[in-house]
């Protein structure tokens, strides 16, 4: 896709290259803007390269008629509107059933697609101005993202471009081809929605980022030294633990700490540091029998106060590896990596 984009600014009748600046300093907040949508870091990324891919084609329908920035949203919105189309909404195990207690996950549930994790490094981008920073990080919390998937896919447009990027009434109407009172009422039923599915407010505010991390650093500790006492103090009374693609999850701090205690015992530990969704996160290292270490589970933290109250764990390969993490972790400490 990035060469078929190369292929058509380079071809003979390109013209000026207008398109090139703009593109590369709003191209971090259009891929959160495309994942708060689809609620994957991968479909999120294929919609953007569309999005780049379109502009470029059609960029002689543009003509200075809106901002740049308005006209980009326009395609990455209908665009991540289309991929919607034919997929079912992304969710966590916790919006599918009630919490077990019998201390053991079930079985799968083969076909559901789950919401993934954004990594943190995809919102970096030193060519964007401190607004589009902004625009990138807001409205990005996981246990917000996943809130979203319970409106439409309309009123999820309108939400996110009226309450989270600020746009006015009348550039999400042209945006979505709708008229302003439409684009109110939409938002309206949104917001109404939202407030009935969405978690405690403290699980979706923007981080503390100090005291985050100390937690994160706590937390990981615990289960590098095998702290099962101080793993439980971290939780709160009412925390969460979810793993999709397994659709069993646990509610309070007594069935989430004898969860994590049980697996704590199971193998030895290390932990590095990362960050999903604007949030703090860990990936755990288990050794296995050659003695290697190998990348077993990314860890993406919520907080209430000082104590933890989500913890939403994903073990798929092909999630961990869009972490840029080393596999296996050498002997060696790794930069991020927590030490007890």
């Amino acid at each position: 896709m990035t060469e078929e984009i190369a292929r058509i600014s380079d071809g003979p009748a390109a013209g000026p290259r207008e398109l090139d600046e703009p593109a590369a300093r709003y191209r971090t907040e259009l891929l959160a803007h495309c994942y708060r949508l689809l609620g994957s870091a991968e479909d999120a990324e294929d919609a953007v390269q569309e999005t780049l891919l379109r502009a470029f084609r059609f960029r002689d329908r543009w003509e200075g008629r809106s901002s740049m920035r308005t006209w980009l949203y326009k395609i990455a919105t209908n665009v991540s509107l289309d991929a919607r189309g034919a997929a079912a909404r992304r969710p966590l195990p916790s919006d599918l059933s009630a919490p077990v207690d019998t201390g053991r996950l079930g079985d799968e549930a083969p076909g559901t697609l789950w919401i993934e994790p954004l990594p943190g490094r995809a919102l970096d981008d030193d060519r964007a101005d401190p607004a589009s920073q902004a625009a990138a990080r807001s409205g990005m919390r996981l246990a917000f993202v996943a809130a979203l998937q319970h409106l439409s896919a309309v009123q999820r447009a309108v939400l996110v471009l009226r309450d989270v990027l600020m746009f006015p009434a009348a550039d999400v109407a042209g945006m979505l081809d709708l008229t302003v009172p439409s684009v109110n009422n939409h938002l309206q039923r949104a917001r109404r929605r939202l407030s009935e599915a969405a978690p405690a407010a403290e699980r979706i505010r923007e981080p503390e980022e100090q005291r985050e991390l100390e937690r994160l650093e706590a937390y990981a500790r615990a289960f590098v030294s095998s702290d099962v006492d101080g793993l439980v103090s971290l939780l709160h009374e009412d925390v969460t633990l979810e793993m999709p693609p397994n659709p069993s999850w646990f509610r309070g701090r007594a069935d989430v700490g004898a969860f994590l205690g049980a697996r704590i015992g199971e193998r030895r530990w290390r932990a590095v540091a990362t960050a999903a969704n604007t949030q703090p996160a860990v990936v755990l290292y288990a050794q296995g029998e050659t003695g290697e270490w190998r990348p077993e589970s990314l860890h993406v933290l919520d907080a209430a106060g000082a104590a933890l109250s989500g913890i939403v764990v994903f073990r798929e390969r092909r999630i961990l590896a869009g972490f840029d993490l080393p596999d296996p972790l050498p002997p060696e400490p790794h930069a991020q990596e927590v030490a007890m």
